[in-house]
């Protein structure tokens, strides 16, 4: 019998090794189930047997779902499934497979990378039991590899489209890279030369050359330069090579970057432009004598000026050139007046004082092109002379202004006789003066006249129009159509006789009265009197354009009323044929005019060939049937605006509207009068 006490401690010693054997087994499992990889095996169907919890919790699935009831191509890619039967079949006759790459499906119906490696278990008759496979997650890595193949697709792409040649060697000179410039430049299939020395894919007079070229690249040394080489077809390129070293993050050099560009046209065009520039050179030679041989001209011309002198500023008035002319009439010398302001001429013991005076001067020419003045110079040992001075701006082609040129001439003789002729003018002056009185006498005798001859032919029109009236009441319904007619006729004459008497004497009465200079508000008046015109439209339709600053001017405010309302009435009048009426009112402003201001319409117009007589007393440009008036109202007009001491013209074309435009100086008037023109004799002021 066995001795109870060796029983019980081989009892000890067997469950001993059996927890042992327990914890090692629950060890084995963890690590089974927790390994950083799938792991499952299959029967000879293809159905898992055992799946562990990495493999699952990447499947979604539990175990007691997959062990037994699924088979692995559930969980493959429908275009995976023939390379799993082939793997299947051939994992039963061999013991392992190399490594393969699936698409496996999740629960969610979505899908994973992963790399599977496979092995048989049989038993000891070599009967196939079970397959065992490692699952390893290589989405990361298919992720990064197809951004590589992004990336590098992208950088053939965009090479492949570049104009030029761009390659890769490595430090044995091996091609790495190419883009398709060397195939249609060189001949040389990219695909073709990857891996391949460039020696082996040059010609040998072309690699003898670029070989030590490449070497000092290698060295670390960038190199460049440019050269001819023959293309696939034979022709001739001039091109840019550049070697550039590759360092890698030791500072060593582990490859070179090669770019080749092909510049034969700048080179073509660089030798036109070497072959221009010598024709250039040429031309500016022989212009350059030209205008040598032309400034020695000018320079003597103006040098040797007698009664003149001439001096050249900048655009700031600073004296640029002083010529021998110049030096000659005021006695400066160059080294005096060069580089100092014209206003040292002005004033020389006071510049400052004096170069606000040339300022002014300057600004003038240069808004009119040129300003013109007379008065007393002071020459460098203080002699005066008379001087015409005409300040001219100097601008470019462009407009921009460059500087003046000052231009004197000696008037000292001339003024003397000026100042004799001065004075027998104030003894003239008062001869005028004994006349004016004598001519007042004459005007007072001229107007009862005026009243005489209007009062005389007056009387004689009323007569005919009473006897017009109490002809046709005399002759009541017998009066034939013809009669009436020429009732008419008389009537209307008569009228328009009264209307020429009343014109006349008024254009008479202008010429002898004062002008009574105010303020004038032009705005106020233009809208009183489109105000007044616009009271019977007719049916017609206006558009009146007025400029909504007109200025206010110093003149007689019921002449100038008179003015507005003869040049707007006309625009009305001679619009009237137009379906739409348009007259617009504007004006500007020069310096030496003065205000001008114009009357624009869309009128009948006129032929400018006849525009003298528009002005004319009595003058008319169309027929009275057409447009009614007496052909005083423009000569009127005129009359108005010289006593102003303005003008007056007109521009226009036949069928397409007319402009009128008329001046008036800034400080009005000052006694100015000017004879009518085609006044009759008998009414003369």
């Amino acid at each position: 019998m066995i001795d109870l006490s060796q029983r019980k401690a081989s009892e000890d010693l067997v469950r001993q090794a059996n927890g042992q054997l327990n914890s090692a087994l629950r060890q084995s499992q963890d690590l089974y189930n927790n390994a950083p990889c799938g792991y499952h095996s299959l029967d000879v169907n293809g159905i898992y047997v055992s799946i562990n919890d990495t493999e699952l919790d990447w499947l979604g699935y539990r175990r007691d779902e997959v062990v037994g009831k699924m088979a692995f191509r559930d969980m493959m890619a429908p275009r995976h499934t023939d390379l799993l039967e082939h793997r299947m079949q051939k994992i039963l006759k061999d013991d392992a497979l190399e490594a393969v790459e699936y698409e496996m499906r999740r629960r969610d119906g979505s899908t994973f990378h992963a790399l599977l490696s496979s092995s048989a278990v049989r038993d000891a008759d070599g009967r196939f039991l079970r397959s065992n496979t490692t699952v390893v997650d290589i989405t990361l890595r298919k992720a990064a590899e197809m951004a590589l193949r992004d990336n590098q697709r992208f950088l053939q792409t965009i090479t492949d489209h570049v104009p030029g040649l761009i390659a890769y060697l490595d430090a044995g000179l091996h091609f790495r890279f190419a883009n398709a410039e060397h195939l249609r430049v060189y001949g040389m299939d990219p695909q073709y030369i990857i891996g391949r020395h460039i020696g082996e894919c040059v010609k040998p007079d072309v690699w003898a050359d670029i070989e030590p070229r490449m070497r000092m690249a290698l060295a670390g040394q960038p190199h460049h330069f440019e050269t001819w080489r023959p293309t696939i077809d034979g022709q001739q390129i001039f091109v840019s090579a550049s070697y550039l070293p590759d360092f890698n993050d030791e500072g060593k050099v582990q490859g070179l970057f090669v770019q080749i560009i092909d510049i034969t046209d700048r080179k073509r065009i660089e030798e036109r432009v070497v072959h221009l520039n010598e024709e250039l050179e040429q031309r500016i030679s022989e212009r350059s004598l030209e205008l040598l041989e032309s400034e020695q001209r000018f320079r003597l011309m103006v040098d040797n000026l007698r009664d003149y002198c001439i001096f050249f500023m900048d655009a700031d008035g600073i004296i640029t050139d002083w010529t021998d002319s110049a030096q000659r009439m005021d006695g400066y010398s160059p080294t005096q007046m060069l580089g100092r302001h014209y206003g040292v001429l002005f004033d020389p013991v006071n510049p400052d004082h004096g170069k606000v005076s040339a300022m002014q001067m300057l600004r003038l020419a240069a808004s009119r092109g040129q300003h013109e003045l007379h008065n007393w110079h002071t020459r460098k040992d203080g002699s005066q002379y008379w001087s015409h001075s005409v300040l001219i701006a100097l601008r470019d082609d462009s407009g921009e202004l460059k500087g003046f040129a000052k231009v004197n001439r000696d008037m000292t003789d001339a003024k003397r006789l000026d100042d004799l002729m001065r004075n027998i003018n104030d003894e003239l002056e008062n001869r005028v003066v004994e006349r004016t009185e004598q001519l007042l006498a004459a005007n007072k005798d001229l107007e009862s006249f005026s009243y005489s001859v209007s009062h005389d032919l007056r009387s004689p029109l009323r007569h005919i129009s009473s006897f017009v009236s109490l002809l046709e009441e005399h002759l009541g319904g017998q009066c034939d159509e013809v009669s009436a007619r020429y009732l008419s006729t008389i009537g209307n004459s008569a009228r328009h006789m009264s209307q020429l008497i009343d014109g006349l004497l008024a254009f008479s009465r202008l010429g002898r009265s004062a002008v009574n200079l105010t303020a004038v508000d032009f705005t106020l008046l233009v809208d009183a009197v489109v105000g007044q015109i616009g009271h019977d439209t007719e049916g017609r339709v206006v558009d009146w354009v007025v400029a909504p600053d007109l200025p206010v001017v110093q003149g007689d405010a019921l002449l100038l009323r008179e003015v507005w309302a003869n040049l707007l009435g006309n625009a009305y009048k001679y619009t009237r044929p137009r379906e739409r009426t348009r007259i617009e009112v504007g004006w500007s402003m020069d310096p030496v005019v003065g205000y001008t201001f114009f009357v624009r319409d869309n009128g009948v117009g006129f032929d400018t060939k006849y525009a003298q007589k528009l002005f004319g007393v009595f003058q008319r440009l169309h027929r009275a049937s057409e447009f009614e008036g007496t052909g005083i109202g423009l000569a009127l007009t005129r009359r108005i605006i010289e006593r102003h001491g303005g003008t007056i013209w007109a521009e226009s074309q036949l069928g397409e509207g007319s402009v009128f435009y008329f001046s008036l100086p800034f400080e009005g008037a000052h006694g100015f009068e000017s004879p009518p023109d085609s006044m009759p004799a008998a009414l003369e002021p």
